[in-house]
């Protein structure tokens, strides 16, 4: 988990809303060791919360990142 900067839909990403109706975009990638995905939350207009997660299948790993996402978001304290 990292704070980024200004939220950018990545190309090709599954864009949706969280909750309380921020942006958020989830990519999902094959590699050597299995499958890695990354979620990104947009905070405010300026930053973003990224989290990376890798495992061997990419619906197990997506909803793993998507759950950790939210309670870390959950936790920090947002102002607009």
């Amino acid at each position: 988990m990292r704070l980024a900067g200004a939220y950018e839909r990545p190309d090709q990403a599954m864009e949706l809303l969280v909750s309380d109706g921020r942006s958020a975009a989830v990519t999902c990638a094959t590699m050597q060791n299995g499958m890695q995905c990354a979620e990104i939350v947009a905070i405010n207009a300026t930053e973003a919360l990224e989290v990376v997660g890798a495992g061997a299948n990419s619906g197990q790993v997506a909803k793993a990142v998507q759950d950790y996402a939210g309670k870390a978001f959950k936790r920090m304290v947002v102002t607009f």
